[in-house]
């Protein structure tokens, strides 16, 4: 899940509850030690966030593959290189394939 606070302090707590909630109901468990969070500003980053059962990343962090970082106008010259490989190597060994079959 990615998921959006426009006032940590105020919201997280609430959130936790709602997700701890859900699991008791679902018997699904969030592994928070594996989960990250980032502050949109890492300069105004509160120092009460810090006890969050999740690891904090202030310089960026993955989500399904794509790099996520401030200021958002550095994601795609970051990830775009990347995904543009990936779809060649992909074609090249489709390619490969389907001349092979014919």
């Amino acid at each position: 899940i990615l998921l959006t606070l426009s006032n940590p302090p105020i919201s997280l707590p609430a959130v936790l509850k709602l997700t701890d909630s859900f699991g008791s109901l679902s018997r699904y468990n969030i592994n928070w030690s594996k989960s990250e969070a980032m502050p949109r500003n890492p300069q105004t980053f509160q120092a009460d966030l810090v006890g969050s059962p999740f690891v904090w990343k202030t310089s960026g962090m993955k989500y399904l593959g794509v790099n996520i970082v401030f200021p958002i106008t550095k994601i795609f010259s970051l990830n775009a290189p990347r995904v543009v490989q990936v779809i060649s190597d992909d074609i090249k060994r489709w390619i490969t394939i389907f001349m092979g079959q014919s």
